[in-house]
């Protein structure tokens, strides 16, 4: 099975920042030094900057990784990609024996395998700067921190039996209530063969493939392109003040799919899970500072 990256760790989480901040590399740059940074992204001829930048943070992973991960970011907006920049110096790798990459709470650090894609990295580090990135607060008053806990709450209030029902449409299984009428793996084995059939990318399709693999709790194993996880993963605790590891994924699989400007299979995501896509989009541009406002 490939390294699909997709573990988080939650044992032991620390509460305070003391280790993460011990961890940093780089220091962190005011408000001036920042600007200077991002004038030089562009338009100035002096792109070789950033790129300087994300080598030297990816410096566990072979050249052919991180142009991978140059050429990505390079065909995003301006904001997006000053952003994605910002995300990769502000998050610490480093490389590790296990068979797969995953992002440690305890450590605040990815931890990069020898399988490990330039999927991987758009992927953990989305995992990486989950907490803290956006300040939701509910009707009920109550405060949301992490990206994926925020698209929990948004698409459980009854948008996520709404997106169901559209998902088995495109598929062309039944719904039986509020649920799916029997094991969808064959359908949707059939549809992803499609998908590829149009030229889709296989390592990017595991990611659409994980997102739905974990709203269903792992009904979906019987696809080949499933994105690493087995049935127990889902049906796992996580932190209880977090969220929980379906939408942990949720979350860092849109992010590899935004990170890699996947438009296609961003269209086929909003057209399968149109109430999904749209908290995803939102609060994506939330935590990349590219337009939601937060309450």
């Amino acid at each position: 099975m490939k390294d699909k990256d997709k573990h988080v760790d939650l044992s032991n989480r620390r509460k305070d920042d003391e280790l993460f901040q011990k961890n940093r590399v780089f220091r962190i740059a005011n408000d001036e030094e920042w600007h200077q940074f991002y004038a030089s992204i562009g338009e100035t001829g002096e792109e070789s900057r950033w790129k300087r930048v994300i080598r030297c943070r990816l410096k566990t992973l072979g050249d052919e990784i991180t142009d991978g991960v140059l050429m990505a970011i390079g065909k995003l907006s301006k904001n997006e990609k000053e952003a994605w920049i910002d995300k990769f110096r502000s998050t610490v790798y480093t490389s590790t024996s296990r068979n797969t990459s995953f992002y440690s709470l305890t450590s605040r650090k990815v931890f990069f395998s020898s399988a490990a894609t330039t999927n991987t990295v758009f992927h953990e580090t989305g995992h990486a700067i989950d907490m803290c990135s956006v300040n939701y607060i509910t009707p009920e008053g109550k405060q949301i921190i992490s990206a994926s806990a925020a698209v929990e709450y948004m698409h459980n209030n009854g948008k996520n039996i709404m997106d169901m029902k559209q998902y088995a449409d495109v598929i062309g299984v039944e719904m039986n209530g509020n649920t799916l009428q029997s094991t969808p793996y064959l359908a949707n084995a059939k549809w992803f063969n499609s998908l590829c059939d149009n030229g889709c990318d296989k390592d990017d399709l595991s990611a659409l493939s994980d997102i739905f693999d974990g709203l269903m709790l792992g009904d979906l194993r019987g696809v080949q392109y499933a994105g690493g996880h087995y049935p127990e993963y889902w049906r796992g605790s996580a932190d209880i003040d977090y969220t929980s590891l379906q939408y942990q994924e949720i979350w860092a699989d849109f992010c590899e799919l935004k990170g890699k400007k996947n438009t296609y299979l961003l269209k086929v995501l909003k057209n399968t899970m149109p109430y999904l896509f749209a908290i995803l989009n939102d609060v994506y541009n939330s935590a990349f500072k590219l337009g939601w406002a937060e309450n």
